[in-house]
């Protein structure tokens, strides 16, 4: 079981250790003791071949793996309960004046390498992948979920962030290693507020 509270909102996910083992280490910053009676939960039943909320089972896909469909419910019901966000694809970092970068691109046009070098280079890190804009405030929250990138010796990632991604220890979701900024570069890299 691993529970995390994103965007204020308090998530509980059940299953075996091969659904949450990766999704607990891509949200690991997010991760809670404890969660309330309303929060958004999810159990993985590989047995029965279902994804079961308290609302409702979806059936799994037999031809698609159970991981990448968790995953994908667990996002799908994140984001109908973030109704004060605007949550974009795209990276975010803190620039040096205290105001926000946003990089939005699609995926595979650099958005996550040019971050992370942004992040080794000193910018404060908020996001790769998920940018959330509070409609009301118009400020970008952190959202220090695990970067995912492709574990090659040839990837366009500077170090320390390749050695990361290269090492057989480092889990892997999406066959891409997730590495956190915070273990690469250190703990106030990463920005909070």
């Amino acid at each position: 079981m691993r529970r995390f509270s994103i965007l204020g909102i308090e998530v509980e996910i059940l299953g075996p250790p091969e659904i949450i083992e990766p999704i607990g280490a891509a949200y690991r910053r997010f991760a809670t003791r404890t969660v309330g009676a309303d929060a958004l939960r999810l159990r993985a039943d590989l047995d029965r071949g279902m994804i079961e909320t308290p609302e409702e089972s979806v059936p799994l896909v037999p031809s698609w793996s159970p991981l990448v469909q968790v995953y994908q419910q667990l996002l799908f019901r994140l984001m109908d309960r973030i109704g004060t966000w605007a949550v974009l694809h795209a990276a975010a970092l803190a620039d040096r004046t205290g105001g926000a970068v946003i990089l939005a691109a699609p995926s595979g046009h650099g958005k996550t390498s040019l971050t992370l070098e942004l992040a080794r280079r000193g910018l404060g890190f908020l996001s790769d992948d998920f940018a959330p804009l509070g409609l009301a405030t118009r400020e970008v929250a952190p959202y220090p979920r695990a970067v995912a990138v492709i574990p090659r010796p040839d990837a366009p990632i500077p170090e320390p962030f390749r050695s990361l991604a290269l090492d057989p220890k480092t889990v892997r979701l999406f066959e891409k290693s997730l590495i956190d900024v915070g273990d690469a570069l250190g703990n106030s890299t990463i920005r909070t507020a």
